[in-house]
């Protein structure tokens, strides 16, 4: 079982997107998928119209409830842990003096094996949720929009990895970087691209998302890719992200 952190600082750079509809492409290639929502701004949950009510993912993370407890299905082989707004409250439930990972790692320590992954939809900051996640997972991809600002995020979420496999969790690896809402009609797509895989080589997946108004029309209708127009350039590219993933997998093996 592969538990990956998607994370990234800056806001806008295909995280959530990216988060939904590779879970739902790993569904569709027979994976056992599970989607954790550690946003308390809730877009993956709103997305696929999944509501954590009474707020118990916060209590799973303090010993009240096992996230086991917490899933819903969402569709063949894709299973949602969603979130709430009361998880906003968790900067205050564990002070930044408490090592994040005895708090999330036990939670997912917990989980049975019956997924094949297990991705993780962090917040975009670097509060005690995201904090929290990295110490506690296995891996993390990092989306990056395919824009100049964009790459100063990508350079601080890198800092900050270096920074937890230095202290809570030496054995977080980086699964891959994506480059997100990449237009290709434009020279400044094509040469962010460039010195992104100038300067992060192999970590730069060979998929990239382009820009696509499929996938921002998808979330309005409660929709994934797949089920909302499996044709798109946008279905086509997760499915692509979702091979290369799995790919990973097995060379690990």
């Amino acid at each position: 079982m592969r538990i990956i952190a998607l994370a990234n600082e800056k806001g806008g750079s295909g995280k959530t997107t990216t988060a939904v509809n590779l879970s739902a492409c790993l569904a569709e290639k027979g994976k056992r998928t599970l989607l954790i929502d550690l946003d308390p701004q809730s877009a993956s949950s709103r997305w696929l119209r999944k509501e954590d009510e009474a707020g118990q993912l916060l209590d799973a993370f303090t010993g009240g409830v096992k996230l086991a407890d917490l899933v819903q299905n969402v569709g063949p082989n894709l299973d949602m842990i969603p979130s709430s707004r009361r998880l906003g409250t968790a900067d205050g439930v564990f002070p930044f003096d408490t090592n994040p990972k005895t708090i999330m790692a036990r939670a997912f320590k917990e989980l049975p094996k019956k997924w094949d992954y297990v991705l993780c939809d962090c917040p975009p900051n670097l509060g005690v949720l995201t904090l929290g996640a990295l110490s506690a997972v296995q891996e993390v991809l990092i989306t990056c929009e395919a824009h100049y600002l964009a790459m100063q995020g990508l350079v601080d979420i890198t800092d900050t990895i270096d920074k937890v496999t230095g202290s809570s969790n030496p054995a977080l690896k980086i699964a891959g970087i994506v480059v997100c809402r990449a237009d290709y009609r434009t020279n400044h797509t094509k040469e962010i691209i460039e010195q992104l895989r100038g300067a992060f080589g192999k970590q730069v997946l060979k998929s990239v998302i382009r820009e696509n108004i499929r996938l921002a029309e998808c979330p309005a209708y409660g929709f994934h890719i797949l089920d909302y127009h499996q044709y798109c350039n946008g279905a086509e590219d997760y499915r692509s992200l979702a091979k290369e993933i799995i790919k990973q997998t097995k060379r690990s093996k």
